[in-house]
Order: C-alpha cells, then sequence, then structure tokens
C-alpha cells in the first residue's frame, strides 16, 4: 500500500475470535507482500497463540491490546 504516515495499514480488531482468526488467515495466504497488518484483541495470550497459529508470515504483525 501507500504510505499515508500511519504505521499500520489494517488491524484486524477481534483477532481472536471466529471471525477475526477467519479473515487473518485469509490476509496471511493473500494479502500483497508490503502490507502492514496487526491483530488487536483483550489477551495477549490469545493474540500470540493466534499469531502462532497464523505462520512465519504473520510473525512480525504487531499486537496490540485493546
Amino acid at each position: 500500500m501507500t504510505d499515508s504516515g500511519r504505521e499500520l495499514d489494517l488491524v484486524i480488531y477481534g483477532a481472536t475470535g471466529f471471525v477475526g482468526r477467519l479473515l487473518a488467515d485469509y490476509l496471511v495466504r493473500t494479502a500483497p507482500d508490503g502490507v502492514r497488518i496487526g491483530l488487536a484483541g483483550r489477551s495477549q495470550t490469545k493474540l500470540e497463540a493466534t499469531r502462532a497459529a497464523l505462520g512465519a508470515r504473520a510473525a512480525d504483525w504487531p499486537i496490540i491490546l485493546a
């Protein structure tokens, strides 16, 4: 994406829920290289587990506590 001055291009709120996980799984497979994606939710532990389950491509996605 173009550099808009924002730190991330997309943040998935509720990333540990059913729909959030589906969206994260879809994006890890289909998002173009260079898209900056973050995972947001209320539980650090669950967010870390979700990110780990997504594999190496999501390993650098930041976690945001909401």
